[in-house]
């Protein structure tokens, strides 16, 4: 059973918000597609887990990257009273937008540009995830990457904007490596 009807969601990343649920995603155009078609974002609220309310679609033409079909994984945070939406295009760069009106939007691009560049580090800057640290100054960090192929994790501490890197990125160590590394 899909979590909701007539509409695919893929990479979802739910985060509970004023104590409802919002749930960031992509999604396939088509179980039918060669490959992963994704022509925006979204952003869905829900009271109950079990009803789901589309709230904002973020397009990218409305970001840095303008029109395209590789709108990959999602995250998101809330600090100060703003919402920061996190995205990716394909395997290359990570951007960020920012509402000031709520988690269901509306969102817009503050740099015009990527959060997490192509090349920052030895791996792609996609599939990004947002730590918030339990520690008094409750310390932003993204978290991207993957280990397989010789490819690593890797962190980077937020400034308190959410829209910039606090320090260069570091990589994650693993305590064991993926399936793939292994020989």
């Amino acid at each position: 059973m899909r979590i909701i009807p007539n509409k695919g969601v893929c990479d979802p990343h739910v985060h509970i918000f004023n104590g409802k649920a919002y749930m960031f995603t992509t999604h396939d155009r088509g179980p039918h597609e060669p490959i992963f078609t994704m022509d925006d974002w979204r952003i869905f609220s829900s009271d109950d887990l079990l009803n789901w309310k589309l709230e904002y679609t973020l397009r990218p033409e409305d970001t840095f990257l303008g029109k395209n079909a590789e709108c990959y994984a999602t995250d998101a945070a809330e600090r100060n009273g703003k919402y920061y939406f996190y995205y990716c295009r394909a395997q290359s760069c990570t951007g960020v937008a920012v509402s000031e009106n709520g988690p269901g939007g509306p969102y817009h691009d503050p740099l015009g540009k990527p959060l997490l560049p192509v090349g920052l580090a030895d791996t792609p800057s996609y599939d990004p995830t947002v730590f918030i640290d339990d520690d008094e100054a409750k310390t932003p960090y993204i978290m991207w990457g993957y280990a397989i192929y010789g490819k690593s994790y890797y962190i980077a501490r937020l400034n308190k904007d959410m829209i910039s890197l606090a320090e260069p990125p570091r990589r994650v160590e693993l305590d064991r490596p993926c399936m793939s590394d292994a020989s």
